[in-house]
């Protein structure tokens, strides 16, 4: 298939949850749904619910992982679990539950943390790739409330 984005603003053949074994939709899709924008992507890794994930580098913003650095361009948030090599939905703007470094004031600029696979930390002076993601809430581990918007 070829590589999005496509903005569908007709019927899917999937939930923003799923985790498909073969690509359902179009790659690189953008979908607007209950006041967010999802993109249809390929994991090249497998992902946990609430992970930040960045591009593999090698194909855009269509492949993605986990991020596992600072300074590592934040492209969404995986709010359901994706499987290594399976097709599935990223929020890539609005509100989003994320996992955010604990004690991470709400308002905070956010940043990919080096400490912690997927997680988002306080951006600070010499970060790059800040103000794709701001915590709406105090930062926990398990999840925390952001506002992406990675488009």
């Amino acid at each position: 298939m070829a590589s999005g984005p496509f903005l569908n603003t007709g019927g899917w053949k999937t939930l923003v949850t799923a985790n498909d074994s073969t690509a359902q939709e179009m790659l690189g899709s953008i979908r607007f749904e209950n006041g967010k924008i999802f993109r249809y992507v390929l994991a090249g890794g497998t992902i946990a619910a609430s992970d930040a994930v960045k591009s593999s580098g090698t194909t855009g913003t269509t492949v993605i992982t986990t991020t596992a650095a600072a300074n590592q361009k934040v492209v969404g948030v995986a709010e359901t679990a994706i499987t290594n090599a399976q097709y599935g939905w990223i929020t890539v703007y609005g509100k989003a539950t994320c996992k955010v470094v604990v004690s991470t004031a709400a308002g905070a600029v956010l940043d990919a943390d080096s400490g912690t696979a997927g997680t988002l930390k306080l951006a600070v002076s010499g970060d790059l790739n800040t103000g794709d993601a701001v915590a709406m809430e105090t930062g926990v581990a398990a999840g925390s409330l952001v506002f992406l918007t990675c488009l």
